[in-house]
C-alpha cells in the first residue's frame, strides 16, 4: 500500500519543483523514520551535511551521512545482526 503524503509535504515539493524546475522524490526502496540520537551527535551529523553542501552542491542531508557510514560499515553490521537479520526479512 502506497504511503499518504501529508498536504504540506505535498506543497513543499511543488515548492520546491517551482524554485528549482526540479522534482525530488524519494527512493522507491526508501522509509522515512524517526531515530533519536544524542544532540553531540546530531550537530556532528548537520556539520558534516552542511559541509558535504558546501563542497558537492545539493542539499544537506543528514540522512544521507547516515546511509554512507552504514555502507560503509554494513559487512560489520550485518555480522552482528546476525539471524535478526533474517527475521526482520519475514516481516
Amino acid at each position: 500500500m502506497a504511503r499518504r503524503r501529508s498536504v504540506s509535504t505535498v506543497l513543499d515539493t511543488a515548492a520546491q519543483a517551482k524554485t528549482t524546475g526540479e522534482l525530488h522524490t524519494e527512493a522507491p526502496d526508501s522509509r522515512t523514520t524517526g531515530i533519536n540520537v544524542p544532540a553531540d551527535v546530531h550537530a556532528l551529523l548537520r556539520a558534516v551535511a552542511f559541509k558535504r553542501a558546501k563542497e558537492q552542491g545539493g542539499r544537506a542531508s543528514v540522512s544521507a551521512v547516515l546511509v554512507e557510514l552504514v555502507r560503509q560499515n554494513e559487512k560489520q553490521l550485518r555480522r552482528e545482526a546476525g539471524r535478526y537479520l533474517d527475521l526482520i526479512d519475514l516481516l
